[in-house]
């Protein structure tokens, strides 16, 4: 996929308030504006992961351990 087609497939996605988030979003640039995937990702991070959380699901992937 292009930049392009990321941010179109996730936004697609994105439903209740998130979707509402998202069309709020785009009401702030101006039409036609195509939101660069680099751009989406930090918006909606910045928006809607709380500070940290990222930090620590990574802590916790890192200490995951295969079972017998």
């Amino acid at each position: 996929c292009t930049d392009a087609q990321k941010t179109l497939y996730a936004a697609h996605q994105l439903q209740g308030p998130a979707g509402a988030w998202w069309a709020n979003h785009l009401a702030t640039h101006l039409v036609g504006h195509r939101v660069p995937w680099a751009d989406f990702r930090t918006a909606f991070r910045v928006h809607h992961i709380l500070d940290g959380v990222i930090e620590m699901k990574l802590e916790q992937f890192l200490k995951l351990q295969q079972g017998g």
